[in-house]
């Protein structure tokens, strides 16, 4: 079972609370568990990165009414019962999930009366790759994001899960693999486009979706884009991916083209700012080759 020398992570909890470190460092304080066991705790600060008081609190309205009436904090709750109760300890971590997707670790856990679920994840599971949720895959967050191996070697997380939950969610990177109709990863790149350019594709129920990425590189131009010779009904759009993330979502779409049939879709701006775009042709109804034409005219 996970003590509380287990959940004090002090590395990380000096990096969130330098004042915590600076105590220490004064002799007020013995060490950053210490810290925590007398004060901390307490005032509801973070232990490690996988733990989430706040989130512990709302969650459990139990562990709330216990944590406003000061007859225990999130910390101790977990500790004592938490983590027996097979309580979640943050929102990306799904105990019932995490047994079920991982049989050993529940023979485990069922076998070893002294190991809980959670515990098995601080301390083995994350650094094996495990998946704590539907939320994050660890597997496609290391081929999507191969820097992140990086901070692992640089001692500035301990896995690919922390690093996830302490800069990727803000950073916007993905937990796991997007729909392949809203992923630009695999755009095919168009790069600058000046004049015109035609691309013959086609889209099906096996392939439904083609993207392309390309670039308007003065300030502004006057942006057409065609997507003819349809033999099926096929959608067209223009997109930005706003937030960097390679994925689209709702807002970053600009703009559609959605005509009934095989009639020909087009998209035309008379004033289109410099900047990266991406056009998605989508399979609406049967199997269609299509021709799609760019023509951009500098207006500068």
């Amino acid at each position: 079972m996970l003590t509380f020398e287990d959940f004090l992570d002090q590395d990380f909890y000096f990096s969130q609370y330098p004042n915590v470190e600076g105590s220490v460092d004064a002799g007020e304080y013995e060490s950053g568990l210490d810290h925590f066991l007398q004060v901390g705790q307490f005032e509801s600060l973070q232990p490690n990165p996988l733990f989430d008081p706040a989130y512990y609190r709302s969650i459990y309205t139990d562990v709330a009414g216990a944590v406003e009436r000061e007859a225990i904090t999130e910390a101790q709750h977990f500790i004592l019962f938490g983590q027996f109760e097979q309580r979640n300890p943050n929102p990306l971590f799904d105990t019932a999930y995490y047994l079920e997707k991982y049989s050993d670790v529940q023979t485990a856990v069922q076998q070893q009366q002294q190991l809980t679920t959670f515990e098995h994840f601080l301390k083995f599971g994350q650094f094996e790759g495990r998946n704590p949720s539907v939320f994050f895959d660890a597997l496609f967050y290391q081929e999507r994001y191969p820097e992140v191996i990086i901070t692992i070697e640089d001692g500035v997380v301990n896995s690919l899960f922390e690093h996830f939950i302490r800069f990727g969610l803000v950073e916007g990177k993905l937990g796991v693999s997007p729909d392949p109709r809203n992923d630009l990863s695999g755009a095919f790149q168009l790069d600058t486009l000046l004049g015109s350019r035609t691309a013959i594709e086609s889209v099906s129920e096996e392939n439904p979706v083609d993207l392309y990425r390309f670039v308007v590189p003065n300030e502004a131009s006057q942006v057409s884009i065609r997507l003819s010779q349809l033999t099926a009904d096929a959608d067209l759009e223009i997109l930005q991916d706003i937030n960097s993330n390679e994925v689209i979502e709702f807002d970053e779409i600009l703009t559609t083209s959605k005509n009934v049939g095989i009639a020909s879709e087009s998209l035309i701006f008379d004033e289109l700012t410099t900047g990266t775009y991406f056009v998605r042709v989508s399979q609406f109804e049967g199997e269609t080759d299509y021709i799609l034409t760019f023509d951009i005219t500098p207006l500068v």
